[in-house]
């Protein structure tokens, strides 16, 4: 149990810090942690979250890893995703 409750306050954290406004936080983001902990905080699985917001799974997935960093236009719409996500899943669904 306690681990859980240290990965959702860790979660929070890293949320508050991709929300904050900072430019430098795209540059020292942990993109495996801050992505894991987003899809957590949504409810969504790898797959969903893929689907939702109309990234590459394979992608996304090799980012959780830790296998790729995402470049930097990824970066910026994930930080976007962070920030305002019911907002970016309704721009994606109006285009589909």
């Amino acid at each position: 149990m306690q681990q859980l409750t240290l990965r959702f306050e860790d979660a929070g954290v890293e949320r508050a810090r991709l929300q904050s406004g900072d430019p430098a936080v795209l540059e020292t983001t942990d993109w495996p942690k801050a992505l894991h902990s987003l899809r957590w905080q949504l409810g969504l699985s790898q797959g969903a979250f893929c689907a939702r917001y109309r990234l590459p799974i394979e992608e996304i997935a090799a980012i959780e890893a830790g296998l790729i960093e995402p470049c930097p236009v990824l970066s910026a719409y994930l930080t976007i995703i962070t920030r305002t996500p019911a907002l970016v899943a309704r721009v994606c669904a109006s285009r589909a």
